[in-house]
């Protein structure tokens, strides 16, 4: 359940950054914006991955 909400939330949060990205950092701060959108793509990996275990799991 935690694996699912987790995706949810970081899958929110990755279309929020790429919406948002170009209003809030500016040309000099490109470093800073990869590194959010970074972040976020991993932690949503990790979930995606949590919950496919998850859901593998279950069926044993």
């Amino acid at each position: 359940m935690i694996a699912g909400f987790g995706t949810v939330l970081f899958t929110g949060a990755a279309f929020l950054d790429f919406y948002t990205m170009p209003r809030t950092y500016r040309d000099d701060q490109y470093l800073a914006g990869a590194l959010s959108m970074y972040l976020t793509y991993i932690n949503l990996f990790i979930f995606i991955l949590r919950l496919v275990i998850a859901l593998s799991g279950s069926r044993d």
